[in-house]
């Protein structure tokens, strides 16, 4: 008897383009639960624009993306975001949020109609803080800690938002080498 491999993550004839210069072309991936796959190349052979059309923020031109068997496209944002976490390379965010309010927007697909955090929300960002060695960081405001410190909560963020999905890109980035075997 044969089993079939289900595949939480599939890509079929994936092709991506910036305006009219095309990024990715015919990609194919199948990615099994539990399996961790890392994405090499040099700068702008496209992994990060794989990331983003994963995640749904660039929207592919041709092909396929299914989670769990379904279309990311006819997920809804917030049914995308329970599926899919994503460690950006470089993120923006507002200097007056500190690292536990970071933390917390991980949560945000799971927040009630009012967008109040529960007790479960607080214990999984205060576990994933911990898991990056940066539950000390909490009450620091974001722009107060360094580069590596606010990866470390950037990928507590995800970490927190507890998906089966989780994509890094560049995650290392900024990290001292002690963090970097850590992860």
């Amino acid at each position: 008897m044969v089993r079939s491999i289900e595949y939480m993550l599939k890509i079929k004839n994936l092709s991506v383009y910036y305006g009219t210069r095309q990024i990715l072309h015919d990609i194919q991936l199948e990615v099994a639960s539990g399996e961790i796959v890392a994405l090499i190349g040099p700068n702008g052979a496209g992994k990060s624009t794989l990331i983003r059309s994963i995640s749904g923020v660039v929207p592919a031109r041709a092909g396929v993306i299914e989670v769990n068997g379904v279309n990311v496209t006819s997920l809804s944002s917030i049914h995308r975001a329970r599926q899919i976490a994503v460690v950006p390379q470089a993120v923006a965010m507002p200097p007056a949020f500190t690292a536990w309010e970071t933390v917390l927007l991980g949560r945000t697909p799971y927040l009630n109609f009012l967008g109040q955090t529960s007790t479960r929300d607080e214990d999984l960002a205060r576990q994933a803080l911990k898991q990056v060695d940066a539950l000390h960081l909490a009450e620091r405001r974001m722009d107060e800690i360094s580069g590596g410190e606010q990866q470390r909560v950037l990928l507590a963020r995800s970490l927190a938002q507890d998906t089966p999905i989780l994509l890094m890109d560049e995650p290392t980035a900024h990290l001292d080498l002690p963090h970097q075997i850590d992860l």
